[in-house]
């Protein structure tokens, strides 16, 4: 598993990291949480609010990460981003909890332009728009052509075949 799925992981369990911090008072009412996380008030508000905002924040991040790696784009680039968008939630947390509004929505801001990076890593590998003239593209085409010949219906029913099949033309494509 790569760092970025790491780091997806993290930005999952983030949000249930706060909520326990905001939970942390001792006397949580399990039959009417809603009412009760409704009345607090400081810090643990706080930390309850960007609970939530981390929840909305996870589902981009996570696609972000997952059609970057599909796009094929440098592992080092999403990895990068991946982590950088963690130290920002870490930092737009802590901010939340000790109300440092500004800083927090600048904490905010580089999270989400991580999160803008890794989709602009995927569109420019796809569509090789940041490469330099002349620049082999890394790694094999992610849309493999058809299986052709003889024998190419049954060999893609057949999943080492086939994989394996695939496999060589993306060697060949590599050698180009």
């Amino acid at each position: 598993m790569t760092i970025a799925y790491w780091c997806v992981l993290v930005a999952a369990i983030m949000p249930v990291v706060l909520a326990g911090v905001a939970k942390s008072r001792g006397d949580f009412d399990n039959r009417a949480p809603r009412e009760w996380l409704g009345a607090l008030e400081g810090w643990r508000r706080r930390a309850n609010a960007a609970q939530s905002n981390s929840w909305e924040a996870f589902a981009p991040f996570a696609a972000a990460v997952i059609i970057a790696d599909g796009a094929g784009a440098r592992h080092a680039v999403i990895d990068a981003l991946a982590l950088a968008f963690i130290a920002c939630r870490i930092a737009y947390s802590v901010l939340y909890i000790t109300d440092r509004a500004s800083l927090r929505s600048v904490a905010w801001i580089a999270g989400f332009g991580c999160v803008i990076g890794l989709f602009i890593a995927a569109a420019c590998t796809v569509s090789h728009c940041c490469r330099a003239k002349g620049q082999r593209p890394q790694g094999p085409p992610r849309t493999l052509r058809p299986l052709e010949g003889e024998g190419a219906a049954k060999r893609s029913l057949g999943v080492g075949v086939n994989y394996w099949s695939r496999a060589r033309r993306a060697s060949e494509w590599n050698s180009r």
